[in-house]
């Protein structure tokens, strides 16, 4: 009879507990469909209220002694123990949104689905930082030492300022976009770091972090790269070649530095190859390098006579392993970039990369007549397109040959013209 009384006084006055004697006193009432303007009518009475809608069933307001109010469900998941589920404040939550969250969460209960394992599951989820440390630990010792670094650093330099304190679900393809523009005017460091996010992404899906086909890298258009292309000429290898001797002579640069360029120009390798070289990989019967890894994989190196002659006269120091010595002994050398700015000086080579001799040995085996895939195994390409970036350089013996059999046809009909 209580019960009834007090459900007939609420309907008929917000405050009727307030009215009512201690022993009818009650924590939960049934009122009409809550929306703003009756939640605003609402004075607490220093106890806790819980108010239920009447046009959504199990979708209700708590009001605590202190007036803070906040938005909750309550339901049974495929017959067990009721359950409350808390959806969020009134103020940070309009009634619309949190009604449509009820709606959500009460549908879940109903298709025998528990939304509070859900919540748990969310909040097991790592954050960006997290989950890219754990990848990096995983990942990280399977690249090579520059390419390691390189995902450190964005990491460190680009990811983390952007995705702070996100979670790794939480990331959408339209944050990621943003990061790609906010990099355009760096179009390759850009297009890097975009490969290295997603790698991630889809490490995140192998280890089941996020759903499968969920990276938000995919359909991201890359920026354009042009690659650029500096090839030395006949004259510029000579003034390099000149200004490697006087620069060794007078001791601006030392013998180690000066021989790791020379070796650079000979070969066409790479600066770390040359750097990293050992003596043990040295096969001098075979006139080969062999080295046990490299940018893409192992890779053979092929020594011509100059090669051959440059060796034989740095000799193999006690103590040292490596060809490229450093300054610390046993060590070897780890950085060219000062002896090469004053040889680049000197040779008035300003706009000269070490990575360009590289180039230039392609370049000057291209105008020698030697085929792409010849050029390709000469410099340890992995992939023919790599070599294919060279292809227009065929063209300059072609029209020399071209231009000496037009000279010669030309000179012969003009003899025997009248």
């Amino acid at each position: 009879m209580a019960d009834g009384f007090i459900a007939i006084a609420s309907k008929l006055l917000p405050n009727a507990s307030a009215l009512l004697p201690n022993c009818f006193q009650f924590s939960e009432v049934r009122m009409p469909r809550i929306t703003k303007s009756f939640i605003n009518q609402i004075v607490p009475d220093g106890h806790d209220q819980f108010i239920w809608d009447s046009a959504l069933p199990g979708f209700g307001l708590r009001v605590s002694p202190t007036g803070a109010m906040s938005f909750l469900c309550q339901f049974r998941v495929s017959g067990r123990q009721q359950r409350r589920y808390s959806i969020g404040r009134f103020g940070k939550l309009t009634v619309e949104q949190a009604r449509a969250e009820g709606q959500r969460i009460l549908a879940m209960a109903q298709l025998g689905q528990d939304p509070s394992s859900e919540r748990q599951s969310a909040r097991r989820v790592p954050t960006f930082i997290q989950a890219y440390d754990e990848f990096l630990d995983d990942h990280a010792i399977k690249l090579k030492p520059k390419s390691a670094a390189q995902y450190h650093r964005f990491g460190t330099k680009v990811f983390t300022p952007c995705f702070k304190g996100l979670k790794v679900t939480e990331i959408e393809r339209r944050d990621v976009t943003k990061l790609h523009r906010d990099m355009a005017n760096t179009p390759i460091s850009a297009n890097r770091a975009l490969s290295a996010l997603s790698k991630f992404f889809n490490w995140c899906e192998a280890n089941g972090i996020r759903p499968d086909h969920s990276n938000p890298c995919r359909h991201i258009k890359r920026y354009r790269e042009h690659k650029r292309e500096r090839y030395l000429s006949s004259s510029e290898l000579r003034r390099l070649g000149e200004a490697i001797c006087v620069e060794e002579q007078r001791g601006a640069v030392s013998h180690d530095a000066a021989n790791a360029i020379r070796l650079l120009m000979l070969t066409g390798a790479r600066l770390s190859e040359v750097l990293t070289l050992k003596w043990d990989y040295v096969d001098w019967e075979r006139r080969l390098i062999l080295l046990p890894d490299s940018k893409t994989g192992q890779k053979t190196i092929y020594l011509s006579a100059p090669v051959l002659e440059l060796l034989e006269k740095i000799q193999p120091m006690p103590g040292n392993i490596y060809v490229v010595r450093g300054q610390k002994p046993g060590n070897m050398m780890t950085d060219i970039r000062r002896p090469w700015r004053i040889i680049c000086q000197k040779a008035d080579l300003k706009d000269l990369r070490i990575h360009d001799l590289r180039h230039s040995f392609a370049s000057v085996a291209v105008s020698n007549g030697l085929s792409l895939p010849m050029i390709g195994k000469l410099l340890g390409h992995a992939s023919t397109q790599t070599t294919a970036r060279y292809a227009h350089l065929a063209d300059h013996p072609i029209i020399e040959a071209n231009e000496l059999v037009g000279r010669a046809i030309a000179n012969g009909s003009t003899k025997s013209m009248p």
